[in-house]
């Protein structure tokens, strides 16, 4: 678990754990950092206790990283923008395998624009998906598109639901 710390991330993070433990999994390590920042090399080496070999290439001095820690996923409870600034860094010390989860706080199509190859099959949960296939849910977006012209976000989803409750129990 990598989290800001701030009330957000902390609370998050919290519950994730809490729920982790419940299903009979575990909590390798974690780590929080400050909101804001850019480098995050501190956190990461620590959260995955990169080991450093330097090596000699003529004048140069070449460092590999070799993580000892191995870990099937981690929890970012921030933002897309920052964990695309956070996903390099598992390429730059040599971390893979890890599979990045978080919060519907990633659901933007900047997030793959941003993060490109390192946010590759990351995962996060979100209250409505307009692409999901369902025919109720095509219906939806496809109403929702022509009277507006755009896509419905999540808000608009829950409105509709939330509206369509209240319609019926009116009616019924």
């Amino acid at each position: 678990v990598m989290y800001p710390s701030n009330g957000y991330g902390t609370e998050l993070a919290k519950l994730f754990e809490k729920e982790v433990f419940v299903h009979g999994a575990s909590i390798s390590a974690e780590t929080s950092y400050t909101p804001g920042i850019t480098d995050f090399s501190a956190q990461m080496s620590a959260l995955f206790n990169v080991q450093v070999k330097e090596r000699k290439d003529g004048r140069r001095t070449i460092k590999e990283y070799e993580p000892k820690l191995k870990a099937e996923a981690i929890f970012i409870p921030d933002t897309y923008e920052t964990v695309s600034l956070i996903a390099p860094w598992f390429e730059y010390y040599n971390i893979k395998d890890v599979r990045l989860l978080g919060t519907n706080a990633w659901n933007s199509a900047r997030f793959i624009e941003l993060g490109g190859k390192n946010v590759e099959g990351a995962v996060f949960v979100d209250t409505f998906y307009g692409k999901s296939g369902t025919p109720a849910t095509d219906a939806f977006v496809k109403k929702f598109n022509a009277a507006f012209g755009s896509e419905p976000s999540a808000v608009e989803a829950q409105a509709f639901d939330a509206s369509t409750i209240l319609i019926s129990a009116i009616t019924e």
